[in-house]
């Protein structure tokens, strides 16, 4: 079993996703939502999300899920330009850093669970890897957007938890990328295996597999 590397227990819980992670009335108004209890695989109610069964398992508090169905950790995606460039997930990212967010809210844990849209989107490139030095240049390939986000994220939460969510049948490179940069920047990594999907997105049963993943790499149970 894969382990995650916690600095401190879980308890404020803040979460940047994709479609995986949305779910209709519980994503900050005005995001899209993949999930909406009719719409999306098999999923009827947000309790069966991977990221609900999780924070109740873990005795935890989802202070906000950030998600957005469709966006990419760069800002290169399937949206216009200008979209492209508000729903990233560095965008979205750096407008909670800047506007206080996680001191304020006493954020202890941070959940990024993308890169599958950069996979799939045949416009995103991977680009090199960079650990430092950003251009907005840069952050338009998912590689270098991957580690500014773990690079970022860990210079706020010096004592928190930054936990990067791998999907299965990701982009080799961005995988290789995100490994590297957690290595560097003292973050963690779950790689995924064995997630049943409906239409490319997880099902029910899917959401468990990720639930129960998670919560075994970070001490909560042992994975069944």
């Amino acid at each position: 079993m894969q382990a995650v590397k916690l600095k401190r227990p879980i308890h404020n819980v803040v979460i940047f996703g994709d479609s995986y992670s949305t779910f209709e009335g519980h994503i900050p108004e005005g995001y899209h939502a993949y999930y909406t209890g009719t719409t999306g695989t098999d999923l009827t109610c947000v309790e069966q999300t991977w990221w609900h069964r999780f924070v109740t398992r873990a005795g935890a508090c989802l202070v906000q899920n950030n998600s957005f169905s469709g966006s990419t950790l760069c800002y290169t995606g399937r949206f216009s330009r200008e979209q492209n460039l508000e729903t990233a997930f560095v965008t979205r990212m750096d407008a909670l850093l800047e506007d206080g967010f996680f001191e304020r809210e006493q954020i202890d844990t941070v959940l990024i669970f993308g890169g599958t849209n950069d996979t799939w989107l045949p416009q995103t490139q991977m680009g090199e890897l960079i650990l430092d030095g950003w251009t907005p240049e840069d952050l338009a390939n998912a590689v270098p957007a991957a580690t500014y986000l773990l690079a970022r994220l860990t210079r706020a939460l010096p004592d928190g938890n930054v936990i990067f969510i791998l999907n299965t049948h990701l982009d080799p490179k961005l995988l290789e990328g995100v490994k590297q940069g957690c290595e560097v920047f003292g973050c963690s990594y779950l790689a995924l295996h064995d997630i049943h999907k409906l239409e490319g997105h997880p099902s029910v049963l899917g959401m468990e597999q990720i639930s129960m993943q998670l919560l075994a790499a970070c001490g909560y149970c042992s994975e069944s």
